[in-house]
């Protein structure tokens, strides 16, 4: 799904929601300086419940951002919607709705989805078979 995304705004969005797990609504409001490189980690702030929070970032999420930051001019948020708002969570929405679609899925994908295919490969990855 993600190779099929071509936009550079778009894919790291799909790879942000997917690799560090975050809610659709903090996908939106996440701002450039909030991306910790060193540590690997993006900020949430006012996540659900306004706790603000660390999520982990993949070295290919981290690689794909640093390339959209680069092509960004100055923001305030790192997905800006129309003048200094950020992207809408419909925006978002869509953006997911159609990389399942160019990838050819039939299942419906959402941004949640996503959300729960981190949680359960990380899951995964942690669990050993003997």
């Amino acid at each position: 799904m993600i190779a099929a995304v071509k936009k550079i705004r778009d894919k790291a969005i799909v790879m942000l929601l997917y690799s560090a797990g975050i809610r659709l609504l903090e996908c939106g409001t996440i701002k450039p300086v909030h991306i910790d490189s060193d540590r690997m980690k993006v900020r949430v702030e006012q996540g659900k419940g306004k706790a603000d929070r660390y999520a982990l970032l993949s070295h290919k999420t981290l690689a794909a951002l640093r390339d959209y930051v680069r092509a960004l001019k100055s923001a305030n948020y790192l997905f800006e919607g129309c003048g200094d708002a950020h992207l809408c969570a419909r925006m978002i929405g869509k953006i997911v709705t159609n990389a399942t679609r160019t990838a050819g899925l039939s299942k419906g994908v959402t941004p949640h989805t996503l959300r729960h295919a981190f949680a359960t490969h990380l899951m995964e990855s942690a669990t050993t078979v003997s």
